[in-house]
C-alpha cells in the first residue's frame, strides 16, 4: 500500500517466483524504499526460504532468493528475523548450523550474481545455544542483534550487541579458493 495526500491505494500484490510453494508466504517480512524481504514458510516447517523484490521503474519485481554461504546449513528457523538497510538484507537464522556453531546472522549484499552472503556477524559474548538471530534490528549501517538471557546456560543479563557495516562498497564477498570446502567468516562490528 502507498498513501497520497491522505489516501491510501494497494501499489503491489507479491506473490513467491513460479515454481514455489504459497504456504506460508509472508510469514515474515521486511522492508526499505527499495527492497522487500519476504519469508515463505511455517516458522517450524524445514526448507523455509526468503525471497527478495526491488522496486524497478514499472513497480516490484523478484530479484531473487537469499542463500547462505556453503559452508551453513539452514534450519526450519531460516529468515525467522529480517532486516532491510538501504543497500543490504541481514537474516537471521538460530537454528542454522556451521563448523563454528550454532545460529547465523548474515548480512546479503545485491551482486552482479545475484543476492550473496557477504558478512556474517558473529557474537562478542557468550550467546545462547541455538538464540543467536532471533531479533534483528538496522538503523542507517547500524546492526543491533539481540542474545537472550538463559539461567541454564549461564547467560545473565541478556542483551543486544550491536554492529556498524561498512559501505557496501567496502565489503569483501567471500570466495572459495581452489580445493576448499567452504567460504570463511568475515566477522565486522564492535560491543
Amino acid at each position: 500500500w502507498s498513501e497520497s495526500s491522505g489516501n491510501w491505494s494497494l501499489e503491489a500484490e507479491l506473490a513467491p517466483p513460479a515454481g514455489n510453494s504459497s504456504a506460508g508466504f509472508g510469514q515474515g517480512v521486511a522492508a526499505s524504499d527499495r527492497y522487500i524481504a519476504v519469508r515463505s514458510n511455517y516458522v517450524t516447517s524445514p526448507g523455509a526460504d526468503v525471497f527478495v523484490y526491488r522496486k524497478g521503474d514499472t513497480g516490484w519485481e523478484f530479484d531473487g532468493p537469499l542463500t547462505l554461504s556453503s559452508d551453513a546449513t539452514k534450519g526450519p528457523a531460516f529468515g525467522a528475523s529480517l532486516a532491510v538497510g538501504d543497500d543490504f538484507i541481514v537474516l537471521g537464522d538460530p537454528s542454522a548450523d556451521y563448523p563454528k556453531g550454532k545460529g547465523i546472522v548474515a548480512v546479503f549484499i545485491r551482486t552482479a550474481s545475484g543476492w550473496v552472503e557477504a558478512v556474517r556477524l558473529l557474537p562478542t559474548v557468550k550467546t545462547m545455544s541455538a538464540r543467536w538471530g532471533v531479533s534483528i534490528k538496522v538503523d542507517g549501517r547500524r546492526v543491533l542483534v539481540s542474545h537472550p538471557a538463559s539461567e541454564r546456560e549461564g547467560i545473565a543479563p541478556g542483551g543486544s550487541i550491536l554492529f556498524t557495516l561498512p559501505p557496501v562498497s567496502d565489503m569483501k564477498v567471500p570466495e572459495l579458493k581452489p580445493g576448499a570446502t567452504r567460504a570463511s567468516d568475515v566477522p565486522l562490528g564492535v560491543k
